[in-house]
């Protein structure tokens, strides 16, 4: 959740790459992710809670399970075929007003 909020000095592995690996590379450091990796954190975040909410209302399991798979076919359509999903749904969230400008 931290590095979704953009902090990503909480990152373990940025630690790790920041003070262990880059100094003997003597490589400069752009510590802040693209916008497009905290999206896609904060929307694997979003979906997570929405399932987790959804199955503590009492809820029969298909609709948390429904929020899950999608969450699961976003992944994989990101890590088989490159798709980004959660920039589009970055773009269309700020289009009706919700988060910063």
């Amino acid at each position: 959740a931290a590095r979704a909020a953009g902090l990503p000095c909480l990152s373990p592995m940025a630690l790790i790459a920041e003070r262990a690996v880059l100094p003997p590379l003597r490589v400069r450091s752009d510590a802040a992710p693209p916008d497009g990796a905290r999206s896609a954190e904060a929307l694997g975040l979003a979906l997570c809670a929405a399932a987790l909410a959804l199955h503590l209302a009492g809820l029969s399991a298909t609709p948390s399970r429904g929020v899950l798979g999608a969450l699961t076919l976003i992944a994989a359509a990101e890590a088989i075929f490159g798709l980004r999903a959660a920039p589009a749904v970055l773009a269309a969230a700020r289009r009706a007003g919700v988060g910063r400008r």
